[in-house]
Parts: C-alpha cells; structure tokens; sequence
C-alpha cells in the first residue's frame, strides 16, 4: 500500500489508497511527501522543515513539491525537505513505481528526493539530490522531472531502475514467447525468438513525449553494456520500435505505447 504524508495548513493527513496509488503534492513551500515549510529559509532555520526515515514499499506513487510563493524560502522538495528543509534516508523497494518533481523556484527549486531550496550567502541556491536505497527495488523505478514538466507527458530527466536483473524465465535458461523477463527493473515479454535472439516488448507504456526519440528512451532503460546486444532492424536499422498492432492486441489488450527491441539473449545474463 502507498502511503504519503502531505501538509495542510496547520495539520497533517495520511493518504492510504486501497488501490496502491498514491499522489502527495506539497503546499505552499512544502515537500509532496516528507518536511513542511522551514519559515527561515535556510537549512538551519528554527523551522527547519525536515523529512527524512521515508520508505516507499510498493504501489504507484507521484510526488510533487510545493513551489515557492514568499521570498523567504525556495521550492519544497518531491519528497524529502521542504523550503529550506533537509531530506535524508530514503529507502524505496518492491515493486514501486515513482514520480518526483521538486517545487518551483528559479534558482531555489526543491529536489526531486533531498533538500528543499534554500538561502545561502544571499542568494538562493536549489536543494541538493539524497541518493536512495534502492537494493530492495525489485521491478519499480524512480523517474526524476524537473519543475512544470507534465509528468504525464514529458520525458524525465533520469531514471532510476532496480540495481540488478530479476530472475530468469526457467531455471535453466531456455526461453518460450510470452515469458516475462525483467532487465534493470523494467519488465519485458518475450513476443519472438530466432535462434539466440529474443525479441521483447516492454510492460510499460510510455507517453507520447517519451516515444518521440526511442534511442533516447531505450538509452535510460538499458546500461551501454545491454545496448551493444541489441540488434538493430535491417532495413531501417534502428534498434528500437514502437509495438506494432499485432503485439498491442496479443499482450496489452490493444493500448499503444509499448516498445519493442531485438537483442541477443546474453541481455537477460
């Protein structure tokens, strides 16, 4: 189950959505999930509006931070610290699938997972990135947006993936179409096979944004390892396709936005 905490006005509210959905947006200054507002400004302000010991165990979950309205306090991060708040021992695991965007403030914006902006030497500075735990993410990922992306629609900045393949479709490594492999966290179907090549189609649809340079999406999923096992198409030679009706019909029940690559069976090793 998700679970956020999220300020308003002088008082704290749970979300708990049965479905594992989850979405924390920050109020003025505030983090989506994680410190309210440090009234200070600075990360050493009486205020300090911390967030820190937040796991996220599973579900859906999309985290914005409020952005800045006063000129005492930059934008409160995603999850972590608000304006002029620390963020500190994230753990995300399971199968949690995240979104981040800080909160408004040029420059002082609030980090996707870390520090809220803040004021420093006279000037605003943009709040720091915490690297989370991620060694118990099994098949979720974390996407970093930057502030006003729409998050549906536009592509992240970064990725985060889980640190490590999950298992095999059989103990002894042989293959049959419609296996479902996960690679960096990602989960993947197998529509084809030729020999040593299998060819995948991701579990995930993208948005619209995200499809308009699939070398650049497919360059955020795969390490530069796992990209020189594609096998780009001989005709047009790209290395990866939009899932064509067929696929789309076969395994998601018609939706569009599912990619397909080519790659030599290694990949999955």
């Amino acid at each position: 189950m998700a679970r956020a905490w999220r300020r308003l006005g002088w008082r704290w509210q749970q979300y708990h959505d049965q479905r594992r959905l989850c979405r924390g947006k920050g109020g003025r200054n505030a983090a989506g999930i994680g410190g309210g507002n440090n009234k200070n400004g600075n990360l050493d302000g009486i205020y300090k509006g911390n967030g820190s010991n937040i796991k996220i165990t599973g579900g859906s979950v999309t985290a914005t931070g409020g952005d800045s309205v006063t000129n005492l306090t930059g934008g409160g991060a995603s999850i972590g610290g608000g304006g002029g708040g620390k963020g500190s021992n994230f753990t995300v695991s399971g199968d949690a699938r995240i979104k981040t965007q800080g909160g408004k403030r040029n420059p002082g914006k609030g980090a996707c997972m870390g520090n809220g902006g803040y004021w420093k030497n006279g000037q605003f500075v943009d709040g720091e990135e915490v690297e989370p735990d991620t060694s118990g993410l099994t098949t979720g990922w974390i996407e970093f947006y930057e502030p006003g992306a729409d998050m549906d629609k536009d592509a992240p900045t970064s990725v985060i993936t889980a640190p490590k393949p999950g298992p095999k479709a059989t103990v002894d490594g042989t293959y049959k179409i419609g296996d479902k492999v996960v690679i960096n966290g990602i989960e993947w179907i197998i529509v084809g096979i030729e020999g040593d090549v299998l060819e995948l189609a991701s579990a995930k649809a993208f948005t619209e944004e995200q499809l308009k340079d699939l070398e650049a999406l497919i360059k955020t999923l795969l390490t530069n390892a796992q990209l020189e096992k594609l096998i780009a198409d001989k005709t047009t030679g790209e290395r990866v396709l939009l899932a064509d009706e067929n696929i789309a019909k076969e395994y998601f029940g018609g939706e569009a936005g599912h990619i397909v690559i080519r790659a030599d069976k290694s990949i999955l090793g």
